[in-house]
């Protein structure tokens, strides 16, 4: 398997999910790969405005220093199913909410239907 991004790419089925995944869970290299947590998440407290996941991936590498790249993945889709959940989100519970732009917003006030 190579250790490349750009040759997992030009594999059939590889996109850049799972290249990122393959990067950084297989081989250690620092990558943030973007699924629906990560890109949740990330857009809730303000990281990115971006709907798109190599945009996504692309704001989040510009912001979070690459020392922490590796963990981002994991630690975003943790928080994500456990605390701020895709449809609802436990704002009480959230150590960042001062920080979060949908907590300042007042969004996790609204029905997820009105968002």
């Amino acid at each position: 398997m190579p250790k490349d991004a750009a040759r997992l790419l030009e594999l059939p089925g590889v996109g850049r999910k799972t290249a990122s995944c393959v990067m950084v869970y297989s081989f250690g290299i620092p990558d943030i790969p973007v699924d629906v947590h990560v890109a949740v998440v990330s857009r809730r407290i303000g990281l990115t405005r971006e709907t798109a996941p190599d945009r996504i991936r692309t704001d989040l590498m510009k912001k979070i220093p690459k020392k922490y790249w590796l963990i981002v993945n994991r630690l975003f889709v943790r928080y994500g199913k456990t605390i701020c959940r895709t449809r609802k989100p436990s704002c009480g519970a959230c150590c960042v909410k001062d920080y979060c732009d949908y907590f300042r917003k007042g969004c996790h006030q609204r029905k997820p239907t009105d968002i």
